[in-house]
Parts: C-alpha cells; structure tokens; sequence
C-alpha cells in the first residue's frame, strides 16, 4: 500500500538529511560551496539523470539484500535488536574496500544502517528506505559534487570543496559520509526516530511479534 507516497518521502527525507549535513560542513568551514558547477551541459544533465536511475537500482538492491533478507529473516527467529545491530554493521563491512575508509567511515555506514532498517520496522514496508538510501548516494555525489564512499562522480549539479584541515568533520577522501557531520545528522535522526516509534508504539509491537517479512 501506498508505494509511490512512501518512495517519495523517503527522496525527500534522504535529500533533506544530507544537505543538513552539508550545511554543518559548511557553517563549520569545513566545506565551501563554490556555486553551479560551471562545466555543467546538456550531456552532463543526462549523464546525472542517469546515475539517479542507478542509484534507484543499487540503493533498493542493497535493501533489498541486506534488510529486505537479511535483517527480516534473522529478527523472525532472535530479537529485534539484534537483526537490526548485525545487519548494519554487515552493512558497514562491505564498504571496508572503498577508498579512504576510515574508523568513522565505518561507524557513520553502520548508523546509517541502524537508520534503514529502524525505518523499515517503523513503516513496515522496505520502499521508503530504498528511496532514502537511493537519494542519501545521489544527492551527495551529483548534486552537491562531494565523494560518494569514497567515490567520485564525473558530473554534479554544484561544485563543493572541502578543507583539507577539517578532514574529521568533512571525511576528507571518503567523502562526508567518512565526517563528524554526517555523525551528528544520523544521531538525531535515529533518536527522532525512536521517539516516534515510542510514541506511536510502533516499535513495542515490532518487539513483541519481531520483523515481519
């Protein structure tokens, strides 16, 4: 039910988190934003459109294997803290070969998998999360023009530049998902999440009956 609502806030909610991320970078000093990127042209502008349509493919590809399977099938049989904890840190050890890896890197991806699969348990339905997860990717390499885990798209809609002495907030190589900013925006919202499961008592009742698949 309400497939397309859902995707849809999961676009805006991950474009959301990370341009807060970004905007700490960038009221900290740690990043500048230089403007519309100036090389930017009507092949660009494809070539972005269709990096969207493969972040769509490999953001719901990752769900899909590592929470759509993984985290359900384990939270049917042990607790839900568990499925969700060992699911997410699997998450962050696939990315353990990317370029400029690093111990907050790690961190940050486990987080953020926390967040997936917390969300995917609040809303009972995987589509938002892939949406989430898609856009989070996009928007940090072809939009603001920063690392995407390491790596760097050939096209972006801004031009950003990072200060190399502020590496532990930005990420420096890694990108802003390797920084203390992306830290921070993933706390929070992990904690605004549970307060609205709390409230909701959404997650009382995931506890009680574990993950449905």
């Amino acid at each position: 039910k309400h497939a397309v609502r859902d995707y849809l806030i999961g676009l805006l909610i991950g474009f959301g988190m990370f341009s807060v991320v970004v905007l700490i970078n960038v009221l900290t000093g740690s990043m500048t934003m230089e403007g519309l990127n100036p090389d930017l042209t009507g092949a660009g502008i494809g070539f972005i459109l269709l990096f969207f349509a493969g972040f769509v493919i490999q953001g719901a590809s990752e769900e899909i294997l590592v929470r759509g399977y993984f985290m359900t099938s384990m939270g049917a049989k042990h607790n839900i803290w568990l499925a969700v904890v060992i699911s997410s840190v699997v998450f962050g050890l696939l990315h353990i070969g990317n370029p400029g890896f690093s111990i907050i890197a790690f961190i940050n991806i486990v987080l953020i998998g926390v967040l997936f699969g917390l969300y995917i348990i609040c809303f009972d339905n995987i589509w938002g999360a892939c949406a989430l997860h898609s856009m989070w990717n996009f928007v940090q390499g072809n939009f603001y023009g920063v690392p995407v885990s390491g790596l760097t798209m050939s096209d972006s809609v801004f031009v950003t530049s990072v200060n190399d002495n502020m590496k532990l907030m930005n990420g420096g190589a890694f990108g802003a998902e390797g920084g203390l900013a992306t830290t921070i925006v993933q706390l929070l919202c992990i904690g605004g999440l549970l307060l609205y499961m709390k409230k909701t008592r959404k997650f009382i009742l995931r506890s009680k009956r574990g993950i449905s698949s």
